[in-house]
């Protein structure tokens, strides 16, 4: 399975998630178990539920509260966390103990206190009232195992996705500057990749090499009832396009296909005439016939059976490239894997009007083929 798709690391965001939801679930089950029960109380009378409020916040009432309880076998009650919350009127202690029963009891304990401390304070009878428990009467505080999974499920998906786009960006600025990459961004399909070593090494001598093979497969055409001809045009001088165009010749004929090979490099279809014409031919409309129109009339004779037609062309700077790739049923553009997208734009540019198949590069380097397997393999 391809850890990057894309450029895009896609198990990182699981990575992620998974850790921390494996600290969170380790953390809760290591904090102490904590109960926690609330207590409603009524401030009745005029007086400001403040003053109320304030004396369940009083230590030596909270002390006294607790100390009046019995202890249980786990040792006596202890408050973990007090709370109070003002609502008008309303009055909600929370008080938060080690066991369930502590929490209950504890919370009760110390607004019947206050109710009491209330009634000595003021003179006559206080308004305070314990009006009882809210329900759930006692409620899990912690470890509050799910609720945090959840929580750091959340947070490491997306410091996951964070993280993967960070590390995705190296890569997808180093396939910018591939060869497939620039192929690609000026509208180029790359049908071969030819490495260095035009003779590449296969795991038995009696089968193609894989560039052979992708050539093949991207000429290759299911009704043999008909010719075809490809022409393999160079992008410049500098570079070979007779061996792209001879592997896609063998390897058709490993197919069964009728295959004819034609050379139309200079000089060949160039008619060497250098001797003046004699004098009693002075005068006339004489002119060679152009390599061009001796091409043409080559195909057109070829075309008349069915078979596959190679045609191996001048370079595309010479200016029957283009006369001869709107003769050919297909055109593949050969150029080095180095070669500048700029390049590249203006040739895919000059073969607008002909049926241009793709791009096959030469003197490619390890990665542009193990890149170009990949997206075919992808794909």
């Amino acid at each position: 399975m391809n850890p990057v798709r894309n450029g895009f690391p896609w198990w990182v965001p699981l990575a992620t998630t998974l850790a921390a939801v494996l600290i969170a679930v380790l953390i809760s089950r290591s904090v102490d178990a904590a109960w926690e029960a609330s207590v409603r109380l009524w401030a009745a009378d005029e007086r400001p539920p403040a003053e109320y409020a304030a004396l369940l916040h009083d230590p030596d009432l909270v002390d006294s509260a607790t100390g009046t309880m019995m202890s249980s076998e786990t040792g006596s009650a202890q408050v973990s966390e007090l709370s109070v919350e003002l609502r008008d009127t309303l009055i909600i202690l929370t008080v938060r103990a080690v066991e369930s029963y502590d929490a209950e009891n504890l919370a009760l304990s110390i607004a019947e206190a206050a109710a009491n401390e209330a009634r000595m304070r003021y003179e006559g009878d206080s308004g305070l009232r314990v009006l009882g428990l809210t329900q759930p009467r006692v409620r899990r505080a912690a470890p509050s195992t799910e609720r945090n999974g959840a929580i750091a499920a959340a947070v490491g998906l997306v410091g996951g996705f964070a993280l993967a786009a960070a590390l995705a960006r190296p890569a997808r600025a180093a396939s910018v500057g591939s060869s497939l990459g620039r192929a690609g961004r000026v509208g180029l399909r790359t049908i071969a990749v030819l490495p260095e070593d035009a003779h590449e090494r296969t795991p038995r001598s009696d089968e193609p090499p894989p560039s052979a093979q992708q050539l093949a497969d991207a000429l290759d055409m299911m009704d043999r009832s008909v010719a075809s001809v490809a022409a393999f045009i160079p992008l410049d001088a500098s570079v070979n396009a007779y061996d792209a165009a001879a592997q896609a010749a063998r390897a058709l004929a490993g197919r069964e296909h009728a295959v004819l090979w034609l050379d139309a490099r200079p000089p060949a279809f160039q008619l060497e005439i250098t001797t003046p014409p004699p004098l009693w031919l002075e005068g006339s409309r004489w002119a060679a016939i152009p390599r061009s129109e001796l091409i043409r009339r080559a195909l057109e004779l070829y075309r008349r059976q069915p078979q596959q037609v190679v045609v191996l062309g001048p370079a595309l700077v010479d200016p029957d490239a283009l006369l001869l790739a709107g003769c050919c049923d297909r055109v593949v553009l050969v150029a080095a894997s180095h070669t500048p997208a700029d390049q590249l734009a203006d040739a895919r540019a000059r073969l607008a009007r002909a049926n241009l198949l793709g791009v096959a590069l030469t003197d490619a380097e390890p990665g542009d083929t193990q890149a170009f397997m990949l997206a075919q393999a992808t794909d």
